[in-house]
């Protein structure tokens, strides 16, 4: 049987959870090979971060070979900190009280375009009350918005022989997703990581309207460090996800 499935496109968040640690080692080893493919459906881990850089081009980081991460944390092993040494052996990070899961429906908009997406959809004063909602983890091809795409051997979008890759803009799917969020008051004076598991395959985060950094590269987590941009109460959490980035040729 043939196991190559090469290109399964869905762009969506599929798992999201909060760390709250005080030192940690890194995530994930780098893929040897660029894979042609999309899989089935994406993993969002997140943790959230710094400043975003300024690409040295006029064209967004998403369509900017030279940027990959804005903001983000080195990568480490996979790891989880527990209060007692019992807990760490079980291994279960849902039972450690420095662990908090953002699973769940989250407001949603999606565009068929870039030039179409909801331009200040991160501010604290946006309303979403007219968005319809999104299930996170989830591949929001599966629930109404976009379509899948399988195809083993051609890019999904037109390309030019005599040119390099390009990005398409007339057809690439950008989905804006708002949640909030309260931190644990436990959780005072520790580190308060925000990471993303996968997301296909490019995005920004925001926290409480400040933009806090960029990632692509869908089959590794990205990790951002939120201490210094959470406040006590409810805080708001927008991420926008591009279909097709740079990385997806």
């Amino acid at each position: 049987m043939k196991k190559n499935f090469d290109r399964y496109f869905q762009s969506s968040i599929t798992r999201w959870y909060f760390t709250n640690i005080q030192s940690r080692e890194i995530m994930k080893n780098k893929t040897a090979e660029i894979i042609r493919s999309y899989m089935p459906y994406l993993i969002l881990i997140s943790l959230l971060g710094l400043l975003p850089a300024v690409s040295g081009s006029d064209r967004p980081e998403w369509d900017d070979p030279s940027v990959i991460h804005i903001g983000t944390e080195k990568p480490h092993a996979t790891m989880m900190v527990y209060p007692t040494a019992l807990l760490a052996k079980i291994g279960d990070r849902t039972r450690s009280p420095w662990f908090k899961s953002l699973n769940g429906d989250w407001k949603f908009h999606g565009a068929m375009r870039p030039a179409d997406r909801p331009l200040e959809f991160y501010r604290e004063d946006f309303s979403d009350t007219a968005w319809r909602t999104m299930p996170v983890p989830g591949s929001w091809q599966m629930h109404g918005f976009d379509i899948p795409i399988y195809t083993n051997f051609v890019y999904p979008w037109p390309q030019e022989i005599s040119k390099p890759p390009q990005v398409p803009y007339d057809f690439n799917p950008v989905g804006s997703y708002r949640t909030r969020f309260t931190v644990p008051p436990g959780w005072a004076g520790r580190k308060v990581y925000l990471h993303f598991e996968g997301v296909d395959s490019s995005f920004y985060v925001w926290v409480n309207g400040r933009r806090i950094g960029y990632s692509e590269d869908s089959r590794t987590p990205a990790e951002f460090d939120l201490t210094p941009h959470l406040r006590p109460g409810v805080n708001l959490l927008a991420v926008e996800v591009y279909r097709f980035g740079d990385g997806a040729f």
